[in-house]
């Protein structure tokens, strides 16, 4: 018995479009820091079933029992929020299982599902799962906020939105790397992320932070 990832690719050996997670200077890509939530030891998952049902999953991979849990938010792209629901339980280790389910007619049309989860050992995390094609979504203008400034020798950076802000990707003119990207960002949840420059100053860095969402994206 025996359960692993082949992960393919890690990284670039020169500038080239592909789909490794580090570019060619060691950059984090979107998808490494994605990779290190969905590897992470503790973590939630919500995955559609075949009849359209949100099934939330709790994984453990760690060394010892813990308590998870999740609640889940019906979300308009205009911001409006309705309650789906709490579950909890206990996860032993190196298991997976069923949370709850929250069933396909609860999340309407044009909607996403958004959750959030912590467990007993200190971890937490946020995401999103949209029951149809993104493109398919009622888009609007999240009002994406950002504010970074020199903090030590690191940028500090606050990040807000009046909509639900999908993929929020931080982006610097100068090399670094952020403690966070790819972001779910939603109405009254604001987010810190922290740019470490590995060349010039942090106040320089500072001037160079811009972010940009699925819908600025595709405009």
């Amino acid at each position: 018995h025996c359960m692993g990832t082949l992960y393919w690719q890690l990284n670039d050996t020169w500038p080239v479009a592909s789909w490794s997670s580090l570019d060619y200077g060691g950059g984090w890509k979107a998808l490494h820091y994605m990779a290190r939530r969905f590897f992470a030891p503790v973590a939630v998952f919500v995955i559609p079933d075949r009849d359209g049902n949100f099934v939330v999953h709790a994984v453990n991979d760690g060394q010892a029992p813990l308590d998870v849990s999740a609640s889940l938010d019906s979300v308009a792209m205009d911001g409006s929020v309705a309650p789906l629901g709490e579950f909890g339980s206990a996860v032993p280790t190196n298991r997976a299982i069923v949370l709850g389910i929250v069933e396909a007619g609860e999340v309407e049309p044009g909607r996403i599902l958004a959750f959030r989860w912590k467990a007993s050992d200190g971890s937490h995390g946020a995401d999103h799962v949209a029951p149809v094609p993104y493109k398919a979504l009622p888009l609007t203008d999240p009002g994406l906020r950002l504010a970074a400034r020199a903090d030590g020798g690191a940028v500090r950076i606050e990040l807000s939105a009046a909509a639900p802000a999908l993929f929020v990707s931080l982006g610097a003119a100068v090399p670094g790397r952020f403690s966070d990207n790819c972001l779910t960002l939603l109405p009254g949840a604001e987010r810190t992320i922290e740019f470490i420059p590995s060349q010039g100053s942090a106040a320089d860095a500072a001037m160079a932070i811009a972010a940009r969402d699925l819908y600025t994206a595709t405009r």
